[in-house]
């Protein structure tokens, strides 16, 4: 169970993470975006999408879950593996290796 603030701050750097492995693209670094893409997006999907609220009127944290925002963290952390692989089969044949 996490706070509202560190789900959107993971889901901020998350897509920065994707976005980091669109642009470096065929880079060195395009492998290390998309691991941090995919430990991310997985971080979120295994909570669930479970958020703690702060309920005033009983003064305890409350959770709630969203399987909507579970498939969403589930799917980017789909598309974070797909890159990491392409970035480590493009490097791997770069350097001569046969998969």
């Amino acid at each position: 169970m996490i706070l509202v603030a560190h789900q959107l701050a993971l889901g901020l750097l998350g897509t920065l993470a994707l976005f980091g492995a669109l642009v470096f693209r065929g880079h060195d670094s395009e492998a290390i975006w998309a691991l941090l893409g995919l430990v991310v997006w997985g971080a979120l999907a295994i909570t669930g999408g479970n958020v703690a609220v702060f309920n005033e009127s009983t003064g305890e944290f409350v959770s709630l879950g969203s399987p909507t925002i579970q498939f969403v963290c589930l799917s980017a952390a789909a598309v974070s593996a797909i890159a990491l692989y392409g970035a480590v089969f493009h490097t791997a044949t770069n350097e001569g290796v046969r998969a």
